[in-house]
Order: C-alpha cells, then structure tokens, then sequence
C-alpha cells in the first residue's frame, strides 16, 4: 500500500506560515506519519494536481495500491483525481457547510463529501455531525492525531511534582508583566537582540504622548525577531497555553483576564501563554493593553512568541503545572492533548472535540453553553451552527480551585496527572489508533477507479494487497 500524503503548509513553511488559516494540518499529517508507515509506504506530495495521478496510474500498472491522504479540508481538497482521496480534516462546530456561497460550490461540504465518498475526522462530534448530513452510513472514523506515546515519554517529569521552580531558555520574544507598574505603565518586551523603531513608530508614540500623559513616561520598545536565546525563570504554580491569538476562538482574553482576576493577590501564580502566530506584534499589544485596563495584580503573566524546537517545546511542557484552554469550539486541540498525555491536569470546558477526553479525573472542567455562530470561512457571516461560551464564573472557580488542589493536595494531583496519561493513552496512542485506522481502511474500497468529469465512484478490489 501507497499512501501519499499532503498539506498545504510543510517543513519549509511551518514558520512563515505559523498561525495562518489551517497550519496545524503539517503537525497533524506530521504525527501520522509513524502510523502510516505501520500500514505501508509514504510519499509526501508538494503538488497534488501534477505528482498524485501520475502516481496513481503507475501504482495501477504495477498492480499496487495508492491512496491520497489529503490533510486538508474538504473545500481545499482536489476532487477531480482519478486516485482514491480520502480528507484528513478537523471540525468543531455541530453543522458542516451545505450551502455555496462567493460562487464557489466547493464551499458546500456536503456535495464536497459525497463526491469524496469517505473522510477521516478527530473527534466523535466531528462523525456525528458528518453522518447527521451525509447519513449514518457514510464512511467517515474519528482517528485523533496518535501523539500519546511521543509525549508520555521518560524525558517528561514524572514526580507529579505540581510546585515548579527553573529555567529554560528559548530563541524567541517574551513579554512579562512583572515589569509593569502603574507609574511606567505596561511591561516591556525582552527579545535577546537589539530592536529597530521605524519612523511610523515613533510619529505613533509622539502623538501617544500628546493624548496620553502617562504614555510619555513609557519607554517604547517594538521587538525584532530574536536572534538569541533568552531564559525565562518560573517558579509557582505555572498554568500554560500555547494557541494562534489571532484566533477568535482560542478565546484567551477571557483566560487572561479572569486569572489576573481570580491570582489578584496571589504572587506565585503564573500564567505563560505561547504564541503560534509569525506575526506577534498585535497580539503583545492587546496583551499590554489589556494589562493596563486590569487592576493592580500580584500574579504574573508571561507571553512567548518563537517558533520552539522540540527540546524547547519538551522544556515548557516539563515547566507547567497546569495546561489552560478557553476555547469556544475545538476540532482537536493538540496542544491540549500533548500536555495531558505529559501528565499535566487542563482547566478546560468540556465541549466538541474535547468531549473525547476531558474529564472531571483529568480537569478542572469549566461550564459552557450554546450560542449562534458562522462557519469560520463563511464570508457571509450567516448564523449557520453554534459554539460554546464558557462560564466566566466557572473559569474563575476553576482556577482558584486547581490553585488550592496544586498547593494543598498533592495526592489529588498526583491522581489527575497520572489519570491524564491513562486517558490519552486510551484516546491517541499508536497501540489505539492503528487498530482503528486498520480496519477502516480494509472495510472500504480503495482501488476504486472515479470518471474525472463526474467524480463518481464504482467499487473495486478492497484496500489492501
């Protein structure tokens, strides 16, 4: 068996690209690849419409079986390929897109499925919702994205130790409000390399300076890329969460805020928010204003913008007491499951894909609720499905109370972190997943041959040799 698989962003991309609308496929497809080299050969595609029917039909000469991967969603996946395709996508809302708008029909998901024949999802919330439009027959498997045994791994603290107290170092920019005080106003930005003003920037801050008196006593500092490593100190109780915060989703203002609320007082709690957007500058001034519009707080707030290697990103992991989620829809949320399957509890609402795996052994769960939405890349804006607003109340008790278990109960915590691992390795270990993905792949028809014009299928020879 033939898999070839693609994303629009790759390894010579991940960088430029981090943060921009469906990035997280390359870490998706990356974390597959382990697994679909369990089952047969791996080709990575850079050009569908040239490399995958050639491909295809020299597999078909050979008698060999090739399948296209394509990780992507179904209004970006090609659907005029003779090769069998099967999307690999995430989805967080309880409709998929049904209707053509912008004059683009792929824009309507269903007909893009129907055409597609089967798909691969990461969540069950993403099936049901898949099988309530195309029907409960349709061939669509949650496989979420097997990363268990890669973050389980010895080279993660394993003392359920929930006080920290270290370093690490990053190549990247960091803001820490410790540094803010009422008198100079918000906190500076420490990039481990000079930085640069432009002349916009400083027509900016002079007619700053005009409106705002207290703004001429700030010392102005718009960061470069760091060039050098800077080390960052934690030591409390560390809650961190790594999201795009150009994402309306991710919904950190209210993460934010409500721990500057609920750690008021309270100088060793810690908050450390990595960002996974190339472009960091809006989202360190929002963080800066939203720190002066907050009350005076004791606690600290640390955001971090850098791409992270695999050492870096094991270090942070290993230097959190806690992961953090605010979201109002999610369709995996690897983040999120990295860190549980490193041992560390989430305060996380329990909604769409986390439905999988978020529990009250696992988490500090916070309340949620229903309200009207649009599909993300809808341009129309229409009221289409729902996602979930968190409890601002229950975001706050579930911070206050994590705080009290971490600081206080250290056996409870020694519960949950090891509770997380059992519940990942139930929902995104290898020996869970393969099985799974197995099956679904022999239970289809994959040398299936589809007319280019019509996109309809007939049956073949089953999947495998």
């Amino acid at each position: 068996m033939l898999f070839l698989v693609y994303s629009a962003t790759n390894l010579s991309t991940i960088q430029s690209n981090l943060g921009e609308p469906e990035y997280s496929y390359f870490f998706v497809l990356k974390e597959y690849l382990p697994l679909l080299e369990k089952l047969g050969e791996i080709k990575i595609i850079h050009e569908p419409e040239k490399e995958v029917d050639a491909i295809y039909d020299a597999c078909q000469q050979q008698g060999k079986s090739c399948i296209f991967l394509s990780f992507s969603p179904p209004h970006k996946t090609l659907l005029t390929l003779r090769c069998p395709t099967i999307p690999v996508f995430a989805w967080e809302f309880d409709t998929i897109p049904d209707e053509e708008w912008d004059n683009q029909p792929n824009n309507n998901w269903v007909m893009c499925l129907n055409k597609l024949g089967k798909a691969i999802v990461h969540s069950q919330h993403t099936v049901h919702t898949v099988k309530k439009q195309l029907g409960s027959s349709f061939p669509v498997i949650s496989i979420p994205a097997p990363i268990w045994e890669r973050f389980e791994g010895s080279h993660y603290d394993n003392s359920f130790e929930p006080s920290i107290d270290g370093e690490f170092l990053i190549k990247g920019i960091v803001i820490d409000s410790s540094q803010h005080n009422e008198k100079e106003g918000p906190p500076l930005i420490h990039t481990g390399a000079k930085v640069k003003t432009t002349k916009w920037q400083k027509y900016l801050r002079s007619l700053k300076k005009r409106i705002d008196p207290k703004y001429a006593k700030r010392s102005l500092i718009t960061p470069s890329i760091a060039s050098t490593l800077n080390k960052i100190h934690l030591q409390g109780i560390i809650y961190t969460s790594v999201f795009n915060p150009c994402d309306g989703r991710k919904n950190w203002f209210d993460m934010v805020t409500a721990f500057c609320t609920a750690f008021i007082d309270t100088p060793d709690a810690v908050l450390v928010l990595k960002f996974t957007h190339h472009d960091y500058q809006w989202a360190f001034d929002a963080l800066r204003e939203t720190f002066r519009k907050l009350r005076t707080f004791k606690c600290k707030v640390i955001a971090i913008h850098g791409f992270l290697n695999d050492k870096e990103y094991s270090s942070l992991i290993t230097h959190s007491t806690y992961v953090v989620n605010t979201s109002l829809s999610e369709g995996q949320c690897l983040p999120l499951m990295e860190f549980l399957s490193s041992g560390k509890p989430a305060i996380s609402p329990c909604h769409t894909a986390m439905e999988d795996y978020i529990c009250k052994d696992v988490a500090f769960v916070i309340n949620s609720e229903p309200e009207l939405c649009a599909w993300p890349h809808d341009t129309r804006f229409h009221f289409r499905t729902y996602r979930h607003r968190i409890s601002y109340s229950s975001l706050l008790e579930a911070y206050k109370e994590s705080y009290h278990v971490a600081k206080h109960h250290s056996m409870k915590y020694k519960y949950m972190s090891e509770q997380c691992k059992r519940k990942m390795k139930s929902h995104c270990s290898t020996s869970m997943t393969l099985p799974t993905l197995d099956t679904f792949l022999n239970s289809i028809s994959v040398t299936e041959k589809r007319d280019p014009e019509t996109c309809d299928w007939y049956q073949g020879n089953h999947i495998r040799d």
